[in-house]
């Protein structure tokens, strides 16, 4: 079967626009500034690891408890939502 010109022009328009796309040189500064700052994230939480199941709950109920705000009407997911468990 051959390929209709159509074809080939978008498989190369999709080629080109997959090399040339990637983050600009101000958002390339952005990361690396960002990373001398923070560092790498590790893996995994350092201390983590003595964590029990009664401290990550507690630690969710505190997350999403609304009356530690001056006001009653935010917790700290209002606007640092969880979705998924990922912050």
């Amino acid at each position: 079967m051959k390929p209709s010109t159509a074809g080939m022009f978008y498989l190369t328009f999709l080629g080109i626009l997959l090399v040339t796309c990637g983050p600009s040189e101000k958002t390339k500064k952005l990361i690396d500034d960002s990373k001398k700052i923070f560092g790498t994230i590790p893996d995994k939480m350092p201390g983590g690891e003595v964590d029990t199941p009664e401290l990550i709950q507690l630690g969710e109920k505190l997350y999403f408890e609304k009356r530690l705000s001056a006001n009653d009407t935010q917790s700290c997911n209002s606007c640092h939502n969880v979705v998924g468990k990922a912050a």
